[in-house]
């Protein structure tokens, strides 16, 4: 859910391309890797849990990225902090709660 700002916060070169989307890459190992983690040793709740938290992060960023990529970059250092409302993530938000309660009762049990 960090990704549409970091890319909403390019310069327009090519090294802040290839950062931004090394980072990207970055988060989507990560993901890949914990998917497989809590295959290995989550309970079928907190699997399912994670994918629809996973789904739901990526179906909410997905677009946001997209609009963020058409964007003019950022020419001036007063325009990095964004003047915006904050991008929407209620579904996001909403899933990772569910999910961040799951964990707890079973890290209880």
């Amino acid at each position: 859910m960090e990704c549409p700002y970091r890319i909403l916060r390019k310069d327009g070169s090519s090294e802040a391309r290839r950062e931004i989307t090394q980072h990207i890459s970055d988060v989507k190992s990560r993901i890949s890797f914990y998917t497989g983690w809590i295959e290995i040793h989550g309970t079928p709740e907190v699997r399912a849990t994670y994918d629809a938290f996973v789904t739901t992060a990526q179906r909410e960023a997905g677009p946001q990225m997209t609009a963020a990529w058409e964007t003019k970059p950022v020419r001036r250092d007063r325009d990095v902090p964004l003047r915006t409302s904050p991008l929407p993530r209620v579904a996001t938000d909403i899933a990772r709660s569910r999910l961040l309660t799951v964990l707890q009762t079973n890290l209880e049990h």
